[in-house]
């Protein structure tokens, strides 16, 4: 709250600064917004997905798991668009190609035609994230040009180094994949927006036919190992995963004790 009320100091902006958990006590349960901007914290483990109500209307396509809350901040924001309302919010790259629970409520959110726009960045983007990111955008309502249609945009190896830490999209980097937007937007020639290895507008059917994972690469024609979820990535999530499974095992153990003590057999 301070940090945010901070940068907005920072920028001579003002806002509705409302201190609270938006997983669990929505403060703005009745806005809808023209615009959705933000980057929320990625795979948060022990979100608190128990504490969730199946009634509450923003998770209409499902509840994530609670080892990761990525999609509940989608959801989140979905929910929040007006009906011609536009979002862009920056994601870890697993919640492209993730499966189970994951990869249903994105299935759900694909076939309602609300993804019109993914962007694979390079790693090091963020100084304080060394791991490739993803941009989305959505959108409630497409013109018709763009109804069941998503544009990809493989941008991993589009950077200027700065530092060992650090890399950055220059001005040119950034109004080329602006104009690749902005030529889907207007509804010209899908052939004119493709270019191999960095752009690709691609139907939901084919989608589909993908599994519904939302990874640029496989829709551009990047090699199937250039554009895998990141080795440290895929452990975060084999870690988390495995925590879980470790409480649920000594909740189970627990519950078999009992259950012999009760019969007069402990153990």
């Amino acid at each position: 709250w301070k940090i945010c009320k901070m940068n907005l100091a920072l920028r001579g902006a003002e806002g509705d600064l409302r201190l609270g958990d938006s997983y669990h006590d929505d403060k703005f349960f009745d806005l809808k917004a023209d615009y959705v901007v933000s980057n929320p914290p990625f795979n948060d483990s022990g979100w608190g997905a128990d504490r969730v109500s199946y009634e509450d209307p923003r998770f209409k396509y499902g509840i994530p798991p609670d080892n990761n809350g990525n999609f509940a901040w989608i959801q989140h924001y979905i929910y929040h668009l007006a009906e011609n309302g536009k979002a862009g919010f920056v994601m870890a790259m697993g919640a492209l190609s993730g499966g189970n629970v994951e990869g249903e409520i994105r299935r759900k959110i694909v076939e309602d035609d609300l993804v019109y726009g993914i962007v694979a960045c390079p790693p090091k983007l963020f100084y304080n994230v060394p791991l490739a990111v993803s941009l989305w955008f959505l959108r409630k309502t497409k013109p018709e040009s763009m109804k069941r249609k998503v544009l990809f945009i493989y941008a991993k190896k589009m950077f200027k180094q700065i530092s060992r830490r650090q890399v950055i999209l220059t001005e040119e980097h950034i109004a080329k994949i602006v104009e690749k937007f902005r030529m889907f937007e207007a509804g010209e020639p899908e052939d004119k927006i493709n270019e191999v290895g960095f752009a690709k507008v691609a139907t939901i059917e084919e989608i589909g036919k993908n599994g519904y994972a939302l990874t640029p690469g496989r829709y551009v024609g990047v090699k199937a190992e250039e554009d895998e979820i990141s080795f440290e990535e895929k452990m975060k999530g084999f870690s988390t995963e495995l925590s879980r499974l470790l409480a649920e095992e000594e909740e189970l153990t627990k519950k078999v004790k009992e259950v012999f003590e009760a019969l007069g057999f402990p153990v």
